[in-house]
């Protein structure tokens, strides 16, 4: 069944909110990957959140996302147009979403957060992260892009990835690792011109 209009679906492992105690509301949003999945192989432009429980950051931005959904209903242009507002829990994270993640470009779930929008140029996926504020105005200037069916809106980027802290610690430590190394290198070659001499 295609759905021609905005969609909204909320994907978790245990059917509950971000505080694993509500339950979230059946008649509001979608809650069956299948949806998710049947979305993507019509080729339906999403804006997308992959979160994690644990994650402060996924907390933080929950209340200005929810708001994101009311905006979007509410606007005429947004709530016509055939799109989508997907989050998808990191307990879900597996086979039957692998089937999107491998099928995307530039799409690679490693921290938390991550956002952005997945949309279908000459009928192939491509993932374009999402480095904006993470504010209700600041999001939905993007949504309201891909109701348009502009391709790239607000801060989005093709390879950037808008996860957590992780990532630049990683950038960081890698880096330090590189310059020890070659501080080593410039040791032993001196210390090999010294014996030569």
């Amino acid at each position: 069944m295609t759905t021609k209009s905005l969609e909204i679906a909320h994907i978790t492992i245990d059917g509950k909110e971000i505080d694993e105690k509500t339950p979230i509301n059946k008649n509001e949003v979608i809650t069956q990957m299948s949806e998710v999945l049947r979305m993507f192989n019509e080729k339906k432009p999403m804006f997308i959140k992959f979160y994690a429980v644990w994650c402060g950051h996924c907390k933080t931005i929950d209340g200005p996302w929810k708001q994101l959904i009311k905006s979007a209903k509410a606007d005429s242009t947004i709530k016509g147009a055939n799109i989508a507002i997907v989050e998808i829990e990191s307990k879900v994270i597996g086979k039957e979403l692998d089937k999107i993640t491998s099928g995307t470009k530039n799409l690679k779930v490693d921290g938390f957060p991550t956002i952005g929008s997945i949309t279908f140029e000459n009928g192939k996926a491509e993932f374009k992260a999402y480095s904006g504020e993470r504010s209700t105005n600041e999001m939905l200037s993007v949504v309201k892009e891909l109701a348009k069916g502009k391709q790239s809106g607000g801060k989005q980027s093709g390879g950037k990835q808008s996860g957590g802290s992780r990532r630049r610690r990683v950038k960081r430590t890698r880096k330090s690792k590189r310059s020890i190394k070659s501080k080593r290198i410039t040791k032993r070659k001196r210390h090999t011109k010294r014996k030569h001499i």
